[in-house]
C-alpha cells in the first residue's frame, strides 16, 4: 500500500467518525466539513450530487437532518402513536385513514407535521407545534434554535423553479412572495427542469437556503395558471402579502391547491379522494362567527382550549358541526375551521352543505356577519383545466409556422382571461403565465412538427423571463 492509499484511508475513516459525531449530537464539526469535501472532491468523478456544499449550507443541511428525526423520535417517546395517523388525515384532507411509509406525499407531510400542524386536542398546551415543545424540552446550541425558529416561521408555498447552476444547486422563485434562492440539488430534485412547478418548504438562514420538504411531484409549467389565480385572489383581500398571513390564514388552501394539481396531472398515482366538500368562506368577524356557528351546531360544550388561540391578536378555532338533538345523538355533519376572517367547512356530503348553508346564512345576518363564499379555493367547484388551443397544423413549413405564431399573439384567450398574448404581456402578471406557456410549448415531445415557431413567439412577446 502507497503513502497516498494509506492518507486516502486515514481521510475516510476521520469523516466516518466526524459523521457519527454529527449524527449523536447535532453539532455540526468544520473539520468534519473539510475531511468530507477533501475525500469528495477526491473521488468526484462527474454530477451535480459529487460537488461539495459550502461550509454554511452544509451546516443547515446537517442540522435539519437531525432534528426531524430527533423530533420525531420525541413525538413517538411523549405523544399517543396514534398522532401521526391524526396529523396525516388532516394533512390529506381525510383521502386515506392511515400514514404509511412509503406514500409519496411523505416528503411535504413530515416537515408539515413537524414545524407547522398545530392541534389543540393532540398537542401539549402551551405550545402550538412539536418543534416548539422539543424545543423547550431540550438543550439546543444557537444555530439549532435558529433552524427551528425559521423553519416554524416559513410557510410551505409553491415555488417556480428557475434553473440548475453550476455549483450543485438550483435557482427557484416564491410565487408568492417574489423571492429567489438556490437550494442545495438532493436526489429529489436534481432532475427538475426550468419551468417545473414545486409545492415546498424553504427554510432561509443568513444568506443561504435549503427545501426541508416538497411534494414528490413536479407540475407542468402550465399549470401555475392556477397558483397565479390564487394570488390574485389573495391580493385582492390583502394589501401586502407575508410569511405569517400565509402560513396562518392560507396554509390550509395551499394544501388544497397541492392536491387539487396531483388528481389533475397524476389521477393515476393519487389515492380516491373523500366524498366530504371542502367549501372556503371570508366572513367579517371571525369570533362572531364562531360563536354563531357553535350555537347553530350545539356543540356548546366543547373546551376552550381546543377552539381558541388569541395568542398575538390572532383567532383561531377548530370545532365539529354536530347534530346535538335527542334523535342523532351528536352525529357528526361537518368541520369547521376559522383563521381570523378565513373560514373552510368540510361538510360531509352536498346533502349536508345545503342543509347547513340554509341555516348559516338566515343566522349570520340576523347576528350582523357578513359572508362571502369563495368558488375559486373550494373543492367542490372543480378549476378548469388549463388548457390551450393551438392554431395552424402539425408539419407546417417555416414560414406557415409563422403565421400561424402571429395568429396566436394576436387572438384572445381564456387562460388570458380573454386577452391575447400580445395584450397580457404589457403586465407583469401576464408576462408570467406566458412564459409558463412558451415553456409548455417547449417540452414538446415533437417540436418539429409543432404548429408554432417558437422563437417568433420569444421575439415578439419580448418576455424578460425566458430571453
Amino acid at each position: 500500500m502507497t503513502l497516498k492509499d494509506i492518507s486516502n484511508e486515514l481521510l475516510k475513516l476521520s469523516s466516518s467518525i466526524y459523521k457519527i459525531f454529527e449524527l449523536l449530537t447535532g453539532r455540526t464539526s468544520f473539520v468534519g466539513y473539510r475531511i468530507l469535501m477533501e475525500t469528495t472532491s477526491e473521488n468526484n468523478t462527474s454530477g451535480d450530487l459529487q460537488r461539495p456544499l459550502d461550509f454554511l449550507t452544509y451546516k443547515i443541511k446537517q442540522t435539519e437532518s437531525f432534528l426531524l428525526n430527533q423530533i420525531l423520535e420525541f413525538a413517538r417517546n411523549h405523544y399517543s402513536p396514534q398522532i401521526i395517523h391524526e396529523a396525516w388525515k388532516i394533512f390529506q384532507f381525510n383521502r386515506t385513514s392511515e400514514f404509511i411509509n412509503d406514500n409519496p406525499h411523505n416528503g411535504a407531510f413530515i416537515p408539515w407535521f413537524v414545524f407547522h400542524w398545530k392541534n389543540r386536542e393532540w398537542i401539549q398546551p402551551p405550545y402550538d407545534t412539536l418543534a416548539q415543545h422539543f424545543s423547550a424540552e431540550n438543550q439546543l446550541d444557537p444555530f439549532q434554535k435558529e433552524f427551528l425558529t425559521q423553519a416554524i416561521r416559513q410557510p410551505f408555498s409553491f415555488y417556480d423553479v428557475l434553473k440548475k447552476t453550476s455549483d450543485r444547486t438550483l435557482m427557484i422563485r416564491d410565487l408568492f412572495l417574489g423571492t429567489v434562492c438556490q437550494v442545495p440539488l438532493d436526489e429529489g430534485i436534481i432532475h427538475c427542469l426550468p419551468g417545473d412547478l414545486l409545492f415546498a418548504h424553504s427554510v432561509r438562514i443568513q444568506n443561504r437556503a435549503t427545501l426541508t420538504g416538497y411534494g414528490q411531484f413536479r407540475f407542468p409549467p402550465i399549470y401555475k395558471k392556477w397558483v397565479f389565480d390564487l394570488r390574485k385572489e389573495i391580493k385582492k383581500r390583502h394589501s401586502f402579502i407575508s410569511y405569517g398571513l400565509l402560513s396562518f390564514e392560507y396554509e390550509e388552501e395551499f394544501r388544497s391547491l397541492y392536491f387539487d394539481l396531483c388528481d389533475d396531472v397524476f389521477p393515476q398515482q393519487m389515492v380516491s379522494s373523500s366524498s366530504r366538500i371542502k367549501v372556503f368562506y371570508t366572513v367579517s368577524d371571525g369570533k362572531k362567527a364562531f360563536l354563531a356557528l357553535k350555537e347553530l351546531s350545539g356543540d356548546t360544550e366543547a373546551p376552550e382550549n381546543r377552539a381558541w388561540n388569541t395568542e398575538k391578536g390572532l383567532f383561531q378555532a377548530d370545532f365539529p358541526w354536530t347534530d346535538c338533538s335527542e334523535k342523532n345523538q351528536s352525529l357528526l355533519k361537518g368541520w369547521i375551521q376559522i383563521r381570523n376572517q378565513q373560514l373552510c367547512i368540510h361538510y360531509e356530503s352536498s346533502e349536508e352543505k345545503e342543509f347547513m348553508e340554509k341555516k348559516m346564512t338566515p343566522y349570520f345576518k340576523k347576528k350582523g356577519i357578513q359572508i362571502q363564499f369563495h368558488p375559486h379555493f373550494s373543492s367542490s367547484s372543480k378549476r378548469t383545466q388549463p388548457r390551450m388551443q393551438i392554431p395552424g397544423y402539425k408539419d407546417a413549413n417555416l414560414d406557415q409556422k409563422k403565421d400561424a405564431s402571429h395568429q396566436w399573439m394576436n387572438a384572445q384567450h381564456p387562460i388570458l382571461d380573454q386577452k391575447s398574448p400580445y395584450e397580457a404581456a404589457q403586465t407583469p402578471e401576464g408576462q408570467e403565465i406566458l412564459t409558463a406557456l412558451i415553456q409548455q410549448f417547449e417540452r414538446q415531445p415533437d417540436l418539429e412538427s409543432f404548429p408554432l415557431h417558437l422563437p417568433t413567439l420569444k421575439n415578439g412577446l419580448n418576455l424578460p423571463l425566458i430571453q
